[in-house]
């Protein structure tokens, strides 16, 4: 297996409480150009929902940081304050 074209994915379940929120945050974030998706029951419990990211190793760092620059915001305009 060549190591210079593998890489590793990371992937991480963002919880934002009701599907509606998932779903305008997903959207929000497309248009921005960050492919991401609602997940909701059975992935998550029941009546909640969460935003599905993956990351990956060759992603450059300051494009993972406005990635979460921009979710960060949209989290704090549709689901509440965050603590930091």
């Amino acid at each position: 297996m060549d190591s210079v074209n593998t890489f590793t994915n990371y992937r991480k379940l963002i919880h934002c409480g009701e599907a509606a929120q998932a779903n305008c945050i997903a959207v929000e974030l497309a248009n921005l150009g960050f492919f991401t998706s609602a997940v909701f029951f059975p992935v998550v419990a029941q009546g909640n929902a969460a935003i599905r990211i993956t990351l990956r190793a060759d992603m450059d760092p300051s494009l993972i940081c406005h990635f979460c620059e921009l979710l960060t915001e949209l989290l704090r305009t549709h689901v509440g304050s965050l603590s930091d």
